[in-house]
């Protein structure tokens, strides 16, 4: 089970946590990965290089769980299309889950809710 780590720390941030982690698991051609922390101009990186290896084949379908993502930025919906974009070019399905209130507005502030999600209400 692959696992990607981003450290350095953040005013107001728990010195033990990290900025972000993403724990990635695989089950017969099914790869959620699980995202907790921040995801932004430093830590899109981490998310982008978990989507890359999520997305070599043999692979039907990836699952982003971003219910411990506090906040993301532009970097961050990048990182997430692309990631869409290759997982399309496979014919696997993509699909983000579990939003938290701050992501959830900039994917319906950047018109991606719905192109990222299954329904736009997650």
């Amino acid at each position: 089970m692959p696992r990607y780590v981003v450290g350095g720390l953040r005013y107001g941030q728990d010195p033990e946590e990290p900025q972000l982690s993403i724990e990635s698991t695989t089950v017969d051609g099914r790869v959620v990965l699980e995202a907790r922390g921040e995801i932004d101009v430093a830590t899109a990186p981490a998310l982008e290089a978990a989507l890359k290896s999520a997305t070599t084949p043999p692979v039907e379908s990836i699952i982003i769980d971003l219910g411990g993502v506090r906040f993301l930025d532009s970097t961050a919906l990048q990182a997430l299309i692309r990631g869409r974009n290759r997982a399309l070019a496979l014919g696997a399905s993509y699909v983000v889950v579990n939003l938290q209130p701050i992501p959830h507005r900039v994917l319906e502030v950047t018109g991606l809710l719905k192109l990222l999600t299954s329904d736009g209400d997650s």
